[in-house]
């Protein structure tokens, strides 16, 4: 007989979940990994919004608060601002007090708090051909305006040495970096062609390098099929029509880039489909990359959606390139990856990237979930202040958001679930060898009024959910641990391949889970 315990949790999502290292794991929904690596701590559940809104994309301002632009929906066709000025259970988004429309459809890929504008408008937004700027409260009245030609338009960023308000657009023919300068008069120091982009290219983001400014470019399929992508640092200098320096990021369209603790992050998007429609792939993947220096980034994790031959439907995936912001360390993002293989599940939600405190590594997962029942549901945009997490789902002007009240079953009402890789820690000779699984152990933080912990196995699956057994529920107040050594009531199956799957509800803490088994004979080895 051999028992192996699991009792690391922070080194995220495995690239192959056959081959997942020590604190590795196939896939882990809701739960926070970074702040205690040697337990899985619940993320609260979410609660839907019911006031009317068209938010497609939130940030948090300067000031504390939370912004949303979108389409107004009294008066559709414009664009309209919202504010949350309380986080609490009752707490809903209020449109702003004086008239913010703006005269075209909303274009909720720009939106900007800009503290250090020089004047009281400090929130600036986007509609059809028109940037906007707005008073915090509104009170100032209706947003000033100013006419910019664009057929798309990227996220602005005030950059932090100058305080200079930098945004990617692209004309029919022609990508910009625009700029505006700090002024009491809104608008008044503008040079909306400071940088001019090579044609090829199409920029969703923008975000800095020590001094520079760093210019994610990405391929445009209207000017060329180059299916890659390239980072330029720009001095700032608009005298200077060339980048200082340029970063090959690799094949892919960069739509995510940010400097986490002085390191450029960026997520890319793999897909056949990217430029050219209709073609096949093997598989289709996102792929997070670091820059610190050197000749090209370096690989953090790749998550792939394999597609397979006789499967119906193809693999994709999608980036949201309005979900890019730094909080407590990490970066969140959100990505869509659909595989067709019948192995990978889909990973659909707010990833975060960040650092581990035991070995300081790189780690991925999937953070948060838009909905408290783990569906996949697309995340478009996103905001966290404090613990408090505000997600715009599925649609645009579908909200939700942390539950709150004191911690209870009620508010931790979402299902967190964390899937081991295949035979979790086990030694390679035993790993390939038939075995007889005798028991499995779950111990975790003493189980609150109302909370529980569902252990499941599966055994010699492609990784379909069908192929879960439930082993146990455990929900017994105070209890601190729990075991089985048959799957509600029938033995467990031998097997060659064992995979574990905890189901947290009510705030369920789990620190470690053990397996005991036994390796079979085998007439070959």
């Amino acid at each position: 007989m051999k028992v192996i315990t699991l009792n690391r949790f922070d080194r995220g999502m495995a690239d192959d979940r056959r081959y997942a290292g020590v604190g590795e794991f196939s896939i882990a929904k809701h739960f926070d990994i970074l702040t205690n690596p040697r337990r899985l701590q619940p993320k609260r559940g979410m609660t839907s919004h019911t006031e009317s809104t068209g938010i497609g994309n939130l940030i948090v301002g300067s000031d504390g608060l939370m912004y949303g632009s979108g389409d107004n929906n009294a008066s559709p066709g414009n664009g309209k601002l919202w504010v949350l000025a309380d986080f609490g259970a009752s707490g809903n988004f209020a449109a702003f007090s004086t008239n913010q429309l703006g005269s075209g459809a909303v274009n909720s890929d720009f939106l900007v708090d800009w503290r250090d504008c020089g004047n009281a408008r400090q929130l600036h937004w986007a509609c059809a051909n028109l940037l906007l700027c707005s008073n915090y409260s509104g009170g100032a009245g209706s947003a000033t305006t100013d006419s910019l030609t664009f057929t798309t338009i990227g996220q602005g960023f005030v950059h932090p040495k100058d305080k200079y308000l930098y945004f990617p657009y692209r004309t029919s023919t022609t990508p910009y970096v625009g700029l505006i300068a700090p002024n009491a008069t809104a608008f008044a120091g503008k040079n909306y062609t400071a940088f001019q982009l090579p044609l090829a290219y199409r920029c969703y983001c923008l975000t800095n390098y020590g001094d520079y400014l760093a210019v994610p470019m990405t391929g445009v399929s209207a000017v060329s099929l180059v299916n890659s992508s390239v980072v330029g640092l720009w001095n700032r200098d608009t005298t200077n029509s060339l980048f200082n320096e340029t970063i090959q990021w690799g094949n892919g369209s960069l739509k995510v880039l940010n400097n986490l603790g002085g390191i450029l992050i960026g997520v890319s998007e793999l897909g056949s489909d990217s430029l050219q429609a209709g073609t096949a792939q093997d598989y289709n993947s996102i792929q997070i990359k670091a820059w610190a220096g050197g000749t090209e980034p370096s690989l953090i994790k790749e998550i792939k959606a394999i597609g397979l031959s006789g499967a119906s439907g193809k693999p994709s995936v999608s980036i949201n390139p309005r979900v890019n912001f730094i909080q407590n360390n990490r970066l969140y993002f959100s990505v869509n990856v659909n595989p067709n293989d019948g192995i990978q599940p889909s990973r659909i939600g707010l990833f975060s990237v960040g650092k581990n405190k035991l070995t300081g590594e790189w780690v991925v997962t999937l953070e948060h979930m838009a909905t408290n029942a783990g569906t996949e549901t697309s995340v478009i945009a996103a905001a966290i202040v404090g613990d408090y997490v505000e997600i715009v789902h599925s649609t645009e002007g579908t909200l939700t958001k942390s539950t709150n009240g004191n911690p209870s079953s009620s508010t931790f009402n979402a299902t967190s679930i964390y899937e081991s890789g295949v035979n979790p820690d086990m030694e390679d000779d035993d790993n390939m060898r038939p075995k007889n699984l005798y028991g499995i152990g779950v111990n975790f933080e003493p189980l609150p009024s109302g909370a529980s912990v569902v252990l499941k196995y599966r055994y010699d699956s492609k990784g379909s959910d069908s192929d879960w057994v439930t082993v146990a529920t455990f929900s017994t107040d105070n209890d601190v641990r729990g075991e089985a050594t048959e799957a509600s009531g029938v033995t467990f199956h031998d097997g060659t391949n064992y995979e574990f799957r905890l189901e947290s509800t009510g705030g369920a803490v789990v620190t470690s889970f053990s397996y005991k088994y036994k390796p079979l004979t085998s007439t070959n080895l």
